[in-house]
């Protein structure tokens, strides 16, 4: 039976010699809010980089499963390689292992953001793992961790070669200042790596206990630095036209650029736009594409050329397609300027509205159109404008009265619209009511965020994304994500990216697309896990249990997690805190599912026998590792942490067995 929660009845029927059995295999999302004692012991009042019940054709459908990453997609804008070590005097090679680490000085020539570094290296050791590629800043030595990529064991040959790392960090870096690139094995590895070293220099250092100390050397190591242009993304668009392959368009900084999609390659075409505009809004008509960013006139593309769109309308920080007609609203006003039916660069005079009126103090941010209906947004209202042309136009007060905080905090899909409200809460409006989120459980980290302006909202594969600004920081590193189907909150931290794309249509084939918060650069999301070589940190910890009864004490007799096997050879920590200490045993479970056998045919459990082949059918379900709690206490909390490259995290959930004390 299981006893997730405790009634009145259960509790009078506690005995201090009866074991009492919880069970909790249908994990759910975050809850900043609810007190302890009030809140589902489902859910996990502090989680990050997790996806709830995720099944794939590899592997069982699991509780919890590690958030999957970033990968590389295109060029970051300006990448240029900064400063190098190439020479091969007194060449030697350097291991580089677990404990072994190695560490290279760099003076940076010029000012930006480091988004890859190149490294020399070979494997004739049997070396395996990742390679850790981490940045430091200088204070004698590697000093401060600045970000971290890694290099895969597949791509290091037997021969010499550089290699890259990118950063979806992209730290800065000055001009005249110094850094160091260290390498080491990620933890789960074995053997070493060789990078190749020479004697033309000495700026190398090397430390045989993980760098914790560092010693001086008389070499120099092979490595490559390459710095890209600063900035985020101000907007993206995926360009479908009938006429050829899809574009994929974004501005950054005064350009809008588009992408090879097979070479990452990216191209101008369009400079020199106004340095002040921090958002770019796109829409596509007619097989052009139009494009807005509320200090240059409209542009248009066509994928060949780009030009003004004709007509002459008025600077606008909004474009829309509606009614057969290119909408335009121009910025910090409620004047919405339109195009005749069907041609979409002329503009009569008499083709505009003012929403809801002239000179208002509530002005239109954003406009959308859902299902032949204009939706305006302002602060703190909405406005529906219904009709098809300008003679039976009717415009109406929404009777669901949120606004929204900005033209970036509002999205659709083919349900609703989404956006976020003043009130820090995040809504769905079907067109005649807001519903809100369930975003009280996210409302500390929303009520904490940098600004509202730096909220942007996308939507795809079911999953609404909220990236924003942590207080304290300067660019969006965050996002909190809202699962659609189970109406639960998660949260994903160090993405560094702001806007994002889904593509969904003619040879695409359901990928999202994410914008750098960085650089000029876009990514692949939801591939592999990593971020872009970057370690992937989950976590899940539940509340501080108390079985029913906060004023006695119990112990944790059998504790039950019950994990995924994996390819790989690593652990989960599977932590437990009590009383609020915040200070948690750690208990390291190995998720090698060949480490894990029953009976005598070798199987792993789980797995499908095939003709006693010893082969297996997905990763399996590994045998529940029964954990000792020492010790009797008031609160339990139990944590699932992990981190790394390539580490992929299936919990199916844990067992407990609890022995109630008298309260004293």
């Amino acid at each position: 039976m299981s006893k997730s929660t405790l009634t009145n009845t259960q509790l009078k029927s506690f005995s201090p010699q009866r074991l009492f059995p919880f069970q909790f295999f249908d994990l759910l999302g975050l809850d900043t809010y609810t007190p302890d004692e009030l809140a589902d012991p489902r859910r996990c009042v502090y989680g990050r980089n997790f996806r709830l019940f995720a099944p794939s054709s590899t592997t069982k459908r699991v509780s919890l499963a590690k958030r999957q990453g970033h990968a590389f997609y295109s060029v970051p804008v300006g990448e240029t390689v900064d400063q190098q070590i190439t020479s091969v005097t007194g060449a030697a090679d350097q291991s580089v292992g677990l404990i072994t680490w190695i560490a290279q000085k760099f003076t940076a020539g010029a000012t930006g953001s480091l988004t890859k570094v190149d490294v020399n290296l070979k494997n004739t050791a049997s070396g395996t793992g990742p390679l850790i590629v981490a940045i430091y800043s200088d204070s004698s030595g590697p000093s401060t961790l600045l970000a971290t990529s890694s290099i895969t064991s597949s791509s290091i040959t037997s021969s010499y070669q550089y290699l890259s790392a990118r950063y979806i960090e992209a730290p800065a870096v000055t001009s005249g200042t110094s850094y160091w690139v260290v390498c080491y094995i990620q933890s789960d590895g074995s053997n070493n790596y060789k990078w190749s070293s020479t004697t033309s220099a000495t700026t190398a250092k090397t430390s045989s206990n993980s760098g914790n100390n560092w010693s001086s050397t008389s070499f120099a190591m092979n490595v490559k630095t390459y710095v890209s242009t600063s900035g985020g993304i101000k907007g993206l668009w995926r360009y479908y036209r009938s006429t050829g392959s899809p574009i994929q368009l974004f501005a950054h900084k005064t350009d809008v650029y588009s992408v090879n999609d097979s070479t990452g390659a990216v191209t101008s075409i369009k400079s020199g736009l106004n340095a002040s505009a921090t958002n770019y809004d796109f829409t596509t008509v007619n097989d052009k594409t139009y494009y807005v960013n509320g200090f240059d006139a409209p542009q248009v593309y066509n994928g060949t050329t780009n030009a003004v769109v004709g007509g002459s309308p008025p600077t606008a920080d909004n474009v829309e397609v509606h009614a057969n007609c290119l909408f335009l609203l121009q910025p910090s006003t409620n004047y919405v300027v339109f195009s005749d039916p069907g041609v979409y660069e002329t503009f009569s005079a008499t083709s505009f509205l003012y929403i809801p009126s002239p000179k208002t103090a509530d002005p239109v941010i954003k406009m959308v159109s859902v299902q032949g209906t204009m939706y305006f947004f302002t602060r703190n209202t909405k406005y529906l404008l219904f009709g098809t042309a300008l003679a039976n136009f009717t415009l109406r007060e929404s009777p669901a009265s949120k606004g929204t905080v900005s033209a970036t905090a509002v999205c659709k899909d083919e349900e609703s619209t989404y956006f976020m409200s003043d009130d820090f809460h995040i809504y769905a409006f079907n067109g005649g009511a807001d519903k809100r989120l369930s975003s009280e459980r996210v409302a500390a980290i929303l009520r904490n965020v940098a600004s509202t302006s730096s909220i942007k909202l996308y939507v795809d594969d079911k999953k609404l994304y909220v990236a924003y600004t942590p207080s304290g920081q300067t660019v969006n590193e965050n996002r909190l994500v809202y699962d659609l189907v189970f109406s639960e909150w998660l949260a994903d931290e160090e993405t560094y990216t702001s806007y994002g794309i889904g593509w969904n249509s003619q040879s695409d084939t359901s990928q999202v697309v994410l914008g750098s918060s960085q650089v000029g650069a876009l990514y692949y999301g939801d591939t592999g896990y990593n971020d872009l070589g970057k370690p992937i940190k989950f976590d899940w910890w539940s509340k501080y249990m108390t079985f029913g009864s906060p004023a006695a004490k119990h112990r944790i007799k059998r504790y039950y997690p019950f994990l995924q096997g994996e390819d790989g050879n690593y652990n989960v920590d599977c932590q437990v805190d009590q009383d609020d200490r915040n200070s948690p045993a750690s208990n390291l479970v190995n998720v090698s599912t060949a480490s894990h056998f029953y009976g005598d045919s070798g199987l792993i459990y789980g797995s499908v026998a095939n003709g006693g082949s010893g082969l297996t059918y997905g990763n399996g379900v590994l045998p529940p590792t029964r954990i000792s709690v020492p010790g009797s206490y008031r609160k339990t909390q139990f944590r699932f942490v992990e981190s790394g490259v390539d580490h992929q995290v299936g919990i199916l959930g844990f067992m407990l067995y609890v022995l109630p004390k008298n309260p004293r």
